[in-house]
């Protein structure tokens, strides 16, 4: 498995490394610096280690290969995606969780995820796609600020290009034939469901196409979405049907408590095979 550099190629590809490094210098004290050995050599262990827990084959029991992607160097990008991950593991208990975290969150914690990026995605579902079985599910979850047909990238204090709806589909194309479960945290998240809908697909996204999110101040600590999803997932035994309505219903109560307008309805998409999936109960 080549990971070496591919975090590297990745968001790099978007500025030039001395630029990077000299924003992140700016930004903190003792800053990691991108452009070192010692950097670069701390993301490939992070890498490896994550793309191991995909490739164990000891496992018997159906896994869920949860891939939280952690896209705005805020906390309420990285806590949304980490901690969905974890109350999954608590819930799921029919299910092993395998956790792959990726986190744009690099000054305050550098050293606990791998960086994100397009090139590491793709991996990421190449990867599972050769090794998950036909009972196993995925759940990608995205949590950033967003656009029309676009999600937002800040890495650090540096913003990067946005990634794209169909450069999201391009990346997750490994996984078409499998379950999997899409959330995307950010305004317009919505316009991002005509790139990424397939039959096997379930997309749940904060805000329909024309409509932005809310909950996302740099000093909170979950996105409204981001709170009201962890809140339904926290009942097992309910469908997904059942959980998503009741992120709507959590919602649209916060943003009336809140005078937040307009309402930024929550989008569902159920693709063409998942449509009793959809209704099963399954945590």
């Amino acid at each position: 498995m080549e990971i070496s550099g591919i975090w590297l190629r990745g968001w790099l590809a978007f500025r030039n490394l001395a630029a990077v490094a000299v924003v992140l210098v700016a930004a903190c004290a003792a800053p990691p610096d991108p452009s070192s050995s010692q950097f670069q050599s701390r993301q490939t262990q992070l890498l490896t280690a994550t793309f191991q827990k995909v490739t164990a084959e000891s496992v018997q029991q159906r896994r869920i290969f949860f891939i939280g992607l952690a896209m705005y160097s805020e906390d309420w990008s990285e806590n949304d995606v980490v901690d969905l991950g974890q109350q999954l593991s608590r819930v799921a208990t029919s299910f092993t969780v395998v956790p792959l975290i990726f986190s744009d969150s690099i000054i305050s914690q550098p050293d606990k995820y791998p960086i994100f990026s397009l090139d590491v995605l793709a991996l990421a579902a190449a990867t599972i796609a050769r090794h998950s079985r036909a009972d196993d599910l995925v759940v990608v979850y995205v949590s950033t600020h967003g656009n029309s047909g676009a999600l937002a990238q800040k890495l650090g204090t540096l913003s990067l290009s946005p990634v794209t709806g169909f450069q999201l589909a391009e990346a997750l194309a490994p996984l078409g034939d499998r379950k999997t479960i899409i959330l995307l945290s950010a305004c317009f998240s919505g316009s991002l469901i005509p790139n990424l809908r397939a039959p096997y697909r379930l997309i749940f996204t904060a805000a329909r196409a024309d409509r932005s999110s809310f909950g996302c101040r740099a000093d909170a600590d979950h996105t409204l979405f981001g709170k009201a999803v962890l809140d339904a997932f926290a009942r097992p035994g309910q469908s997904l049907e059942a959980i998503f309505s009741e992120v709507r219903r959590d919602v649209t109560r916060l943003e009336r408590e809140r005078h937040y307008e307009p309402p930024s309805e929550p989008q569902v998409y159920v693709g063409s095979e998942m449509a009793s999936f959809y209704q099963e109960p399954i945590f």
